[in-house]
């Protein structure tokens, strides 16, 4: 992983029920595109295309491959929202044929649900209790809807890493560089106030998505405007 920090483009996102995110978030990447550029920008866009994010690693398609998400720290208010991120991810990767196999990211959860009752394992330990070859490991440092208590403003903070559960090798980030490759999703803060009751729950859940979407990207060249959010790596 490179020493300097690395900025996604911005990506403009109502986060919403899910009933009306399919359409906000179109809406929303298209004027990203085209949000303060000058008469040469939008030209230069549809001329040369928008802009691609390189994938930061390559997944071996022919090692069967789990995604575990942990949140020791339990800053996901829900343990159906960590099934969510991982599910999401999961499914993008499968969609997109980066892997032939995977074993299904909830299956982590009971794993893991079971190491109270002893020493904590090993990132690769899990992956050889699942019958994986490939772990992606992301445990959750932040995961909220305001980062006041007030503003609404969605937010999540992962760090991430790929190991290989047969030798326990780091594969990613790569051996002598940073520890953990470190992911932010954030959400332009929005008009409306912080929702509540039902909508909050539909809110955390399309968080939880757009989440798991981002993950999922770390690992393929996309276009910017395939994430309807805004995306950073920290360092």
């Amino acid at each position: 992983m490179p020493t300097t920090r690395t900025h996604r483009a911005a990506k403009a996102v109502t986060l919403a029920p899910a009933a009306r995110l399919a359409c906000l978030l179109c809406l929303a990447a298209s004027a990203a595109l085209l949000a303060g550029c000058n008469i040469i920008g939008p030209i230069a866009v549809l001329a040369s295309g928008p802009p691609k994010t390189q994938a930061q690693y390559t997944l071996d398609p022919t090692k069967v491959t789990v995604i575990v998400i942990d949140d020791r720290a339990s800053r996901t208010p829900q343990r159906s929202l960590r099934d969510i991120v991982g599910r999401s991810a999961e499914e993008e990767l499968l969609r997109r044929k980066l892997v032939n196999d995977m074993v299904k990211s909830n299956l982590a959860l009971g794993v893991m649900a079971r190491e109270r009752f002893g020493s904590p394992l090993t990132i690769a330990e899990l992956g050889q209790a699942l019958k994986a070859e490939t772990v992606i490991y992301a445990t959750v440092d932040e995961f909220a809807l305001s980062p006041d208590g007030q503003t609404y403003s969605p937010f999540t903070r992962l760090r991430v890493r790929v190991v290989d559960a047969t030798t326990g090798n780091r594969l990613f980030p790569p051996p002598g560089t940073t520890d953990w490759a470190k992911l932010d999703v954030d959400i332009p803060a929005q008009a409306t106030e912080k929702p509540g009751g039902g909508e909050q729950n539909a809110a955390l859940q399309d968080l939880a998505r757009v989440t798991g979407l981002a993950l999922a990207q770390m690992f393929y060249t996309h276009e910017n405007r395939e994430a309807p959010k805004r995306l950073r790596e920290r360092q």
